[in-house]
């Protein structure tokens, strides 16, 4: 795994002149690499999960409370969302704090105007706007920032708060795989299963805003 810090162990001073003699002369012949096992420690075990094979119990798996103007669907293998302005679809316990949530998404229309994508680290949720709730959110579409099609990451506090836009390429009715590592402070966001942003929860990590 990539590792998650760099740690000095000596340095060398070489004064603008110096013979190439001279300079090899204050390096160390030897240098001794020692890679620590950074990989989060995360709980091995599958917290949740769902194929959305049987309607019945993918919808009481999910919390409807988020839905107000009635838009998602559970049918063909998979969950559907109708154009709306308030949308949650919520599921999980607000004590999970350390995990990994992945999710397979794509979106109907060639030139999306919103996005769509997964909320975590969410407390205190309610139906009465898209933004009601304490938490981080990441998904692809179209980002407002940045006026076109990107990978959004920002949180919510009852309101939106952007934090970044990276521009990607999107198709219609293509299906990406959206990662997001949550360990301890630092919040990873992965797009098929590239690492695109990588950031410190100063909000949310204990599950409280």
């Amino acid at each position: 795994p990539e590792a998650l810090a760099v740690k000095e162990l000596a340095t060398a001073r070489v004064s603008y002149g110096s013979s190439l003699e001279d300079a090899l002369a204050v390096l160390p012949q030897t240098v001794d690499v020692v890679v620590e096992h950074n990989e989060p420690d995360l709980p091995s075990e599958i917290l949740f999960q769902d194929d959305f094979a049987n309607a019945a119990t993918s919808e009481a798996n999910w919390s409807s409370e988020y839905d107000p103007q009635n838009v998602v669907s559970f049918t063909d293998g998979k969950v559907s969302f109708g154009k709306s302005t308030n949308l949650k679809l919520v599921t999980g316990d607000e004590e999970w704090t350390d995990f990994v949530v992945e999710a397979d998404i794509s979106g109907e229309s060639a030139e999306p105007t919103n996005n769509f994508g997964i909320m975590f680290r969410c407390t205190g949720i309610t139906p009465e706007k898209a933004d009601s709730y304490n938490g981080y959110y990441a998904g692809i579409g179209y980002s407002t920032t940045t006026k076109g099609n990107a990978l959004v990451v920002g949180y919510a506090n009852g309101s939106w708060n952007h934090i970044t836009s990276l521009p990607i390429t999107y198709q219609a009715k293509q299906k990406y795989n959206l990662k997001v590592v949550a360990y301890q402070d630092i919040i990873t966001v992965f797009l098929d299963g590239v690492k695109l942003y990588q950031f410190q929860d100063r909000l949310f990590q204990n599950g409280v805003a």
